[in-house]
Parts: structure tokens; C-alpha cells; sequence
């Protein structure tokens, strides 16, 4: 399989893993995959996740656990302050030989379990260390990292029915068309071009695709352009109307009203609000 589309994940080389603390006033991210198993911690704010046809708020104490090649996308609507954590299949499977064959719970509530709140301070803890990065803190990150795939494991679900050969070619399938998007999205992308590419029937890759991902194509495709035109708001001082157009959308209604769904203001208020923030942190 191609791997053009999923999120390329490069870990920090002394700790294997990807680890970081990130805070946004506004933060979305539109569906994807990786092979990486993802922990997100919410320290402060409300998160919302998608995953596996659902959408789940997450709280301050939270923890949401992405399992490897699960289609999720993720949203904040208010500054939120979060913990993300990737663990890389190999270390998975050097801990758990019958890796393959589990799935790890998917979400952890503070304030109802015990095993959430020691997986909320073992995540807390590697912040710690990785903040301070004293003489040999990869060593002490790591027994904690081993720590934390251990509760998780404590709480895996045991032989999931696993993918037959026509879920995978779907899969495969679903892969191929947000490829596609993702290298064309500023271009007029039809459903008709992608489900050729897919030898597929429109109605029936429509179909396919909101069955795998919980939305429309369209939907999708326009999820896409909003998170590149966010980053291009917010980045440069180019012209609303100049944007719109370099990221594939051809209709000022439908965009701002889209963008106002997610964002909760209009473009222009957000660039103003992530401009005062910047001069704010300065």
C-alpha cells in the first residue's frame, strides 16, 4: 500500500516514541490513520475525538487511546492544553507477543476508574521527565513508558474479530481516496474521478466511504481544505478570498459556514485572535 496519505510519524530517536505538550486555541485535525498506537491526555479544556463511529468529549483527567490504523480526527472548541503520546508497533510487539491479535480500550475517565487515573499519572510523570531532560531522563521515560503499555494492557480487549480480505481491500480502498484528496484538494475533486480511480459504482463508494469514516466524501474533502486554509490563515497575511480559491473552494457560503461550525468565529476574527495571541506570548 501506497503511504502518501497516513500520518508519517518520526519518533524522538532516544526515546523511540513521539511525546509532546501542545496547546491551541483552536485545534482540529480532519480523519486519518497511522501505525502508531496514540495516547491524548487532556490537561485542560474540552477534546473531541471521533474514532470508530463515534464522537467522544473528552475532559480535563481524560484519556483517549487511538489503536493502530484506526480512522480517528480530533477537535478542540476552547484552548485546550493536551498530552500526545505514539508508540511505534515495535515496541508494542516486543511487550505483547500476541500484539496483533488485541485491542486496547479505547477511552479512560478520570473520575471513574482507578486504572484511568494511574494512566493519567504515568502520562503526567513522562511530561516530567521530558521536560526537564536530566542527565539519563530517557531511561527513567522509558520504564515509565513500559508502565504505561502494561496498565493498557491490563485493559485490552482480548481476540478481535480481525479484518477478512474483503475488509482490508476496502480498507485499501478508503486509503486510495483520501491519497487522492490529500494530494489534490485544491483542485475541483469530483466523486465521479475518485470512484473511477476505485472501479467502483459513485453510489456504492459513497456508501463505502461514510460506512469507514462516519462521513460523506464531500465532507471530506472539504475537512481537508479547511485544515490547510486554517494553517495558511494563520500563517501568512494573503487575502480570505485568495485562500479560499487556493484551497479548492469555489463557494464563499458554503465555506464560511463551514468554517464558523468548526472554528466558531470568521476567518478574519481568527486570524485576529491568533495574531493577538502571538503578540500575547511575545
Amino acid at each position: 500500500m501506497s503511504e502518501l496519505i497516513h500520518e508519517k510519524i518520526i519518533d524522538i530517536s532516544q526515546l523511540r516514541v513521539q511525546f509532546k505538550l501542545f496547546k491551541d486555541e483552536i485545534f482540529f485535525v480532519p480523519r486519518h490513520w497511522h501505525e502508531h498506537l496514540e495516547l491524548i491526555l487532556v490537561i485542560e479544556g474540552i477534546f473531541s475525538i471521533y474514532l470508530n463511529n463515534k464522537t467522544i468529549s473528552l475532559k480535563a483527567g481524560d484519556t483517549a487511546v487511538v489503536n493502530c490504523r484506526d480512522i480517528h480526527a480530533t477537535q478542540s472548541y476552547e484552548d485546550s492544553l493536551c498530552i500526545l503520546l505514539q508508540i511505534p508497533q515495535n515496541i508494542l510487539m516486543q511487550c505483547i507477543p500476541d500484539f496483533s491479535k488485541i485491542k486496547f480500550q479505547e477511552v479512560y475517565i478520570a473520575e471513574e476508574s482507578e486504572m484511568a487515573r494511574q494512566i493519567q499519572n504515568c502520562l503526567l510523570d513522562m511530561n516530567k521527565i521530558f521536560e526537564e531532560k536530566a542527565l539519563g531522563y530517557h531511561i527513567l521515560f522509558s520504564s515509565l513508558l513500559y508502565k504505561l503499555i502494561y496498565l493498557l494492557y491490563l485493559g485490552h480487549i482480548e481476540s478481535p474479530v480481525l479484518m477478512n480480505a474483503k475488509d482490508k481491500q476496502n480498507f485499501e480502498r478508503i486509503d486510495t481516496a483520501m491519497q487522492y484528496v490529500q494530494k489534490h484538494y485544491s483542485e475541483q475533486v469530483t466523486l465521479k474521478e475518485v470512484s473511477s480511480l476505485l472501479a467502483l459504482n459513485p453510489d456504492y463508494f459513497c456508501r463505502l466511504f461514510h460506512e469507514y469514516t462516519g462521513q460523506t466524501f464531500i465532507e471530506y474533502i472539504n475537512s481537508v481544505r479547511l485544515k490547510h486554509f486554517y494553517d495558511d490563515l494563520c500563517s501568512t497575511e494573503d487575502n480570505i478570498t485568495l485562500l479560499m480559491e487556493k484551497n479548492g473552494f469555489s463557494n464563499c457560503k458554503t465555506f464560511r459556514n463551514l468554517f464558523k461550525s468548526v472554528y466558531g468565529c470568521t476567518p478574519s476574527t481568527c486570524r485576529k485572535q491568533q495574531q493577538n495571541s502571538k503578540k500575547y506570548k511575545l
